[in-house]
Formats: C-alpha cells, structure tokens, sequence
C-alpha cells in the first residue's frame, strides 16, 4: 500500500487531526483502501492513531537497536535487533512496548487499551544497519498511542562479555536527568533480569549478590551470576518520574498514566480481576492507617481502620490464589510438553514453565501465607488507642509492605511467562511446521489463563 490522500479533520488550537489513506500502488482506484486517523494535542508529546477502514495492522518502524517489553513490578524482556536475525518474534506484550532508538537519545513508547493485541518484532533493513521494526494487530476504532521521549543519554547499552559475575562495574554513562531507572540484565531469547537503580546504601550494596546502584563515583551495576541469569548485556532506561524529575520530562508510566488513565498496579490487577473502587493493596492501606496513628486519629475511624486490614488481608489471599492458578497452569503445560517431548515446538514453553514454577516457588519464600499476613493486621489493628502506636506499627506495616511487593513481583513474573508461552506457541508453525498441534494447545491454554479471572 501506498498513501494516496491526506484529509485535514481538525486543525484547532487545541489540537490537529489528519487522515491517511492508503491504497494498492499499482491500482489506486480499486476501493481497497486502509483508513488512519492521526491526532495530535496541543502541549503534548504523544501522538494518538486511530485505524479505520481496511487496517489489521499498524507497522510501527523506527531506527530501533532494541525492543523492550517492560515489566513495571518485575523483569523485562529484551530484544535486540541484531539478535533476530531477520526471524518474526512475538512479543510477550501486555499493553505496551518501547523502542530504543538509534544513538542512545531516544526512546519510542507504543502503548494501547486492550491487552489481547498480537504483536510481532522483525529485523528490518532501515538504513545501513540492522533496525527491529513492530507490527501491531488493530482493532478498527481502538486508539494506539505513541510516544517520543527524547534526551541524550536517555537509554544505554552497555557490554557485560568479559566482565566477572557478582562483580561491581562503574559505567561510564550517566543518567541525563534524574528519574527512576531500570537496569536490565539480558540474556538469550529476550530473556533478562531487571533492578530499579538505587541509591548508595553501604550495607544492602555489600549484601546484594547483583544489582545496580547510583553512587558518588557514578553508576555502579554488579551482573547477575549464572545460577540467576547468563546476561551478556546491559540496557538501562527511565522507568518512571521521581520527586526531582523536572516536570518537562516525561518517562514510561508518564505516558500511560495520560494515555490510560491508570498507574502500573491499578492496571495489572484490574486485568486480573482483582482491582477495587477502594485500593486494597498493602502499600496502600498500611501507609493510611499509619497516618491516621500519627495524627491521633484512628481511634475515632477504628471501625473503618479494622475494614481496610480486612479488606487488604482478603485482597492478599486473592492475589495469592492468582499465583497458586499460574503454578497449576505452568504444571499442565509442563507436563503437556514433557509428554511430547519428542514434538517439534515442545522445548520452548516447557523451558518457560520450568522457570516460572521456580520463580513462583522462590516467590514463596517472601509471600507468607494468609494466616501470617492477617496476624500482621490484627496486631496492627490492636495498636488502635495506643500512645506508642504510631512507632509499633511502622515495622509490622514494612512487612506487609514486603508482602505485598512479592506478590506484585510475582504475579508480574507469572503474566510474563504465560504472555511468552502464549507468544511462543502462536509464532511456532511459521519456524517448525509440525509444531502447529502442540503450539494451538499450548497457545489456547496460556490464553485462557490470562483471561480467567
């Protein structure tokens, strides 16, 4: 297809609205034609498109060195465009992705309401070098946004060959702005390991067998062993605004906080069916009720204190029956495949299955259990009246707290897996043939996990 027509829909101060349409270049004339819509907002970096007529796919190309599905609570997948060889690669999305860009002082964010959208990363030739180009399944009407971050030094990539496990490295980037920044380790088939940067801490420096950190000296990362991951590579990008962030800078949850609506947390678990009008989760609750015991308060509001623990510990035992649903579904798939181990396309998702069940198992091990984390509540709620309250209940809110972000983490780690078996299984038959009747099994299954609720 080739563009064939530009329309001026709107054209006001408050914002600007094209259409494109696109027609078969060797018969313009045929009615065969793909219909977008293009607005852009007065004051805003994001430029909105809507498909119409005609479109199943928008084929988002950029100068992109890599690809990087973000994991807001946990690890990211990462593509490198060198890496796919030219191969169609599905991409384990949930409603978004980002494209690093050429030169390191730029970064494309493509993000959409729906989180069933198919997308495929490819190798293109877009210039002298290798570039991955995207390609987005629509939904006529549906909007896909997208988003320009610019800024030297916005995104970096730095080479891990050579470099000792568990030892610390001093990059020699430095963050252009300050933010909250994602380091991730990556490893094979887009596989990585991801840490928040965080800030010079002695101690849990000493303590943390890898990780990354900003310091007087600059940027300290210290890699992953082998047992965690075999990263050969480094990307590091914003995740998100922090309080000195100037306010002209935009990151990541910037814009799907505009775009959507929402925040990271409210959108994972409304997806998993577990979102409330009232937000039930531990970072939330806790922080209120600690509130409330600072200022005196809770004894006049002990009722509605008492309700939101109780809320919070239902909301926990929920999160954690998720988790449990994703550990009997990566078991099914594990066992599917091990009985077709003889299969073409079975060693992909028994590969994916196999991690997350340890991850999950690993998860545990900071999750607790129901029973621990209502203890955790009914001590906080006892403190109610207590002159000493407010400092007796720091430490028991910190471990739910705790609770709470292992749970994130992993139920993030449990929707990455299933997106990747998911993605696997739909991309097999095009690169092994005899794969199609284990891949559709596959495929049906991750599908109709991510959509139970």
């Amino acid at each position: 297809l080739a563009l064939s027509e530009v329309r001026i829909v709107e054209n006001e101060l408050s914002g600007a609205t094209v259409e494109a349409v696109f027609a078969p270049a060797s018969a313009p004339a045929s009615g065969a034609a793909a219909v977008v819509r293009f607005r852009l907002t007065t004051g805003e970096a994001i430029l909105t498109a809507v498909p119409g007529q005609g479109v199943e796919k928008l084929d988002v190309r950029a100068r992109a060195s890599y690809v990087v599905v973000p994991d807001f609570f946990a690890d990211d997948a990462v593509y490198a465009a060198r890496a796919l060889g030219g191969q169609r690669v599905g991409l384990p999305v949930e409603n978004s992705f980002l494209a690093l860009l050429e030169g390191e002082d730029s970064l494309l964010m493509c993000i959409w309401r729906s989180n069933e959208r198919a997308v495929d990363a490819t190798c293109t030739a877009v210039g002298p070098g290798p570039a991955a180009s995207c390609q987005l399944r629509c939904t006529g009407g549906e909007e896909v946004w997208l988003a320009l971050l610019e800024e030297p030094g916005i995104w970096h990539a730095e080479s891990l060959a050579g470099t000792e496990p568990e030892g610390s490295i001093t990059l020699q980037w430095q963050p252009p702005f300050p933010a909250k920044w994602r380091g991730s380790f990556v490893g094979e088939r887009g596989t990585a390991v991801s840490r928040d940067f965080g800030e010079p801490n002695e101690e849990t420096m000493r303590a943390a067998p890898w990780g990354c950190w900003f310091t007087d000296e600059g940027a300290v990362v210290r890699p992953p062993g082998p047992e965690e991951a075999e990263a050969d590579l480094l990307v590091i990008y914003p995740l998100d605004r922090s309080r000195s962030t100037p306010l002209t800078t935009f990151c990541p949850i910037d814009v799907m906080r505009n775009t959507l609506g929402v925040g990271p947390c409210q959108y994972v678990l409304a997806v998993e069916g577990l979102g409330a009008e009232a937000d039930p989760t531990p970072a939330e609750v806790t922080q209120w009720v600690e509130r409330l015991l600072l200022h005196k308060r809770a004894e006049r509001q002990a009722d509605a204190v008492r309700e939101r623990l109780a809320q919070m510990t239902a909301h926990l035992g929920h999160v954690l029956a998720r988790i449990e649903a994703y550990d009997a579904f990566a078991a099914e798939v594990e066992h599917l495949c091990t009985e077709a181990a003889a299969s073409e396309g079975a060693e992909g998702p028994r590969r994916v299955a196999r991690d997350l069940r340890r991850a999950i198992a690993r998860g545990r091990e900071h999750m607790g259990t129901p029973a621990e984390a209502a203890a955790l509540a009914d001590a906080m709620a006892a403190l109610i009246g207590r002159e000493d309250a407010h400092v007796k209940s720091q430490p028991l809110g910190e471990k739910l707290r705790g609770i709470g972000a292992a749970q994130d983490a992993t139920l993030a780690r449990c929707r990455m897996a299933a997106r990747r078996m998911r993605e696997i299984a739909r991309t097999a038959p095009g690169r092994e043939p005899g794969a199609a009747g284990l891949a559709a099994e596959v495929q049906a299954r991750a599908e109709a996990m991510l959509r139970r609720k």
